[in-house]
């Protein structure tokens, strides 16, 4: 009697890249979330800028971003002379390692 196995690598490779971008996608909108909760508010324009976006910009590689298109954005984040930094994006990060491991662990977990 002969056993056939079935090569399901393509399967598993796209069921995998699938769990990734879904998880990137969580993950960039949790942090765009917390990035608008981070923000400064005078107007409301910045906190409204605020996007994301998950690409491919080289094949197989996977990027997620957060960011705004406002021109005086960096200045928020980073300070000028005159103005002391009031960090937003770089604390919806830094403060959530752990919860966005998290999410990309439960993305993995149902594929496997």
């Amino acid at each position: 009697m002969s056993v056939k196995s079935k090569n399901n690598f393509e399967k598993v490779h796209k069921n995998v890249d699938r769990a990734n971008y879904m998880a990137m996608t969580k993950a960039v909108l949790f942090c765009e979330g917390q990035a608008k909760k981070n923000c400064p508010v005078l107007t409301g324009r910045l906190m409204s800028s605020i996007f994301h976006r998950v690409t491919f910009p080289v094949a197989n590689t996977l990027k997620g971003e957060i960011g705004s298109n406002v021109f005086y954005a960096p200045y928020v984040e980073f300070g000028t002379s005159k103005q002391s930094a009031h960090p937003y994006l770089r604390p919806a990060i830094d403060e959530n390692v752990g919860r966005i491991q998290q999410i990309f662990a439960d993305e993995i977990k149902k594929v496997i």
